[in-house]
């Protein structure tokens, strides 16, 4: 069974898949020029003689760096040097908050936080603010995040740390959203072109994915994909390592999709496959490579993609647990043979008469609320009468979304009105008999054979979730609406 009954709650998949590998590659040189500086005057053991602990970071492996942050912690406690213990814990926290391990890290900053006071200590401060604030908002908690961020944006801008201070202000363009998040990606990127630390101008590539997917997030392509070349262009110029340089290429690749430019982003994939060894371990390149197939036509170039792709998604937890239904769309397109549409992509618009001969226009019937549809194969079949005798029962359910439920199939309308007459149905059933919608929606294969979906469809026009069983009629209705209640926030807290 393929049922989509969850919707993510942070924008973009991408664009924190992005930041997680992109940052990996940058972090651990974004503040090392002033990794021995704001040390207190009293302290008992030179600076410069305690270890760079930025250097020990690796993000894909948070326990193991943790591990090497403990092994200097002795030295660090006995050299009496207090914000360098105070820093040093702030990046513990942050192993822990890289691991879910949100209540150690909570505990491992309310030690730090005793540490704070006195002279000296700016620099222990602003990394305290930004790992508190990255443990809330890794914990869904973005309204805790954002005031920590904020003030040590504020501090940062009164600091020569301007690292930490781009930092604190990508991290606000994380927690906002549209024309705000833009806003402080602008301001990051206004410091990371003005600062005299090459250090902190690393940050350039990381904010050209970010505004980047911003842009992409907004359904705005083409500027997205000016910003993605912008970072391709400096990532190569500053002879970045391959898994940033590779990733850089591949959201040009992912914004040339969204302009539907799909032999462009396959010859970019293609780049990839040959200059990047490492494309071969990225489940994110095969699934791209299976999409592009997928617009193009080639289903089975498509599920070969897609068969590679679903095992190294499912090994990484995280997708499947914060982007539901994207690896379940992914099996259904192989199993069913359908071109399901991408969740997140935007609903085709189409106009189509029901059962009375009415016609009913998407745009029209969207402008009041969410849409349901659901695409079946024929009238007065004993499947097709289970699936839509479960969407008449719950009728009132979608009510209190304020959705609207149609059926669709290549039946004419003198079908259709037999149907809702033999079964007593209060949902529209709209004629595609030229099957032009079912095949935009990709409900029907290349070679004709119909297919049963159901698309959940925001107000804003985007599909939301899907349900392909072929199995299960009435898990069609059931999961329409654990979309819609989660894209309208009714009854969320039950």
């Amino acid at each position: 069974m393929h049922c989509q009954s969850r919707l993510r709650t942070i924008r973009s998949l991408f664009r924190c898949i992005l930041l997680a590998l992109l940052l990996c590659a940058a972090a651990g040189s974004l503040s090392t020029a002033h990794a021995q500086t704001d040390m207190r005057a009293e302290d008992k053991m030179d600076s410069q003689a305690l270890p760079d602990f930025t250097t020990l970071w690796n993000f894909n492996d948070p326990a193991g760096t943790r591990a090497k942050f403990e092994e200097i912690l002795p030295q660090a406690e006995a050299s009496g040097n207090t914000a360098y213990l105070a820093e040093l814990l702030t990046q513990v926290a942050r192993t822990y908050g890289l691991q879910e391990m949100f209540g150690e890290a909570h505990a491992t900053l309310d030690r730090v936080e005793g540490m704070l006071s006195g002279d000296g200590m700016d620099k222990a401060r602003l990394r305290y603010l930004l790992e508190r604030g990255r443990a809330f908002n890794s914990s869904k908690k973005p309204e805790l995040a954002q005031p920590l961020f904020l003030e040590a944006y504020e501090l940062g801008l009164t600091t020569e740390f301007d690292g930490l201070t781009i930092d604190a202000a990508h991290m606000l363009g994380i927690v906002t959203s549209d024309d705000e998040s833009l806003d402080w990606n602008h301001r990051a990127l206004d410091l990371a072109e003005k600062t005299a630390d090459e250090k902190a101008a690393n940050w350039k590539g990381a904010l050209y994915n970010n505004m980047g997917m911003t842009y992409l997030d907004s359904h705005q392509p083409q500027q997205a994909l000016e910003l993605f070349q912008k970072g391709v262009e400096f990532r190569e110029a500053m002879g970045h390592g391959e898994q940033s340089r590779m990733i850089a290429h591949w959201t040009v690749a992912r914004a040339l999709r969204a302009l539907g430019r799909h032999p462009e982003a396959l010859e970019k994939l293609a780049y990839i496959a040959d200059n990047f060894p490492g494309h071969s371990d990225n489940g994110f390149w095969y699934e791209e490579m299976g999409e592009n197939m997928l617009a193009t036509g080639d289903m089975e170039g498509a599920k070969a993609q897609f068969s590679t792709a679903i095992p190294m998604l499912e090994a990484m937890g995280w997708v499947g647990k914060d982007y539901p239904g994207r690896i379940e769309r992914l099996q259904a397109n192989i199993d069913t043979g359908l071109p399901l549409l991408e969740i997140g992509s935007q609903a085709p618009d189409f106009t189509l008469p029901n059962q009375d001969g009415e016609d009913v226009s998407l745009a029209q019937v969207l402008a009041s609320g969410p849409v349901v549809l659901a695409f079946y194969p024929k009238d007065h079949t004993g499947g097709c009468t289970l699936e839509l005798a479960e969407y008449n029962r719950r009728e009132g359910e979608f009510e209190q979304f304020n959705a609207r439920v149609f059926g669709i199939s290549g039946d004419s309308t003198e079908s259709h009105e037999e149907f809702c007459a033999a079964q007593g149905y209060r949902l529209d059933l709209l004629a595609d008999t030229g099957n032009e919608v079912r095949t935009a929606y990709g409900a029907i294969t290349g070679e004709g054979r119909v297919g049963r979906v159901s698309y959940v469809i925001g107000s804003d026009g985007y599909i939301s979730g899907f349900c392909a069983s072929s199995s299960d009629m009435q898990a069609h209705a059931a999961a329409a609406l654990e979309i819609l209640g989660r894209i309208t926030g009714i009854g969320e807290s039950e």
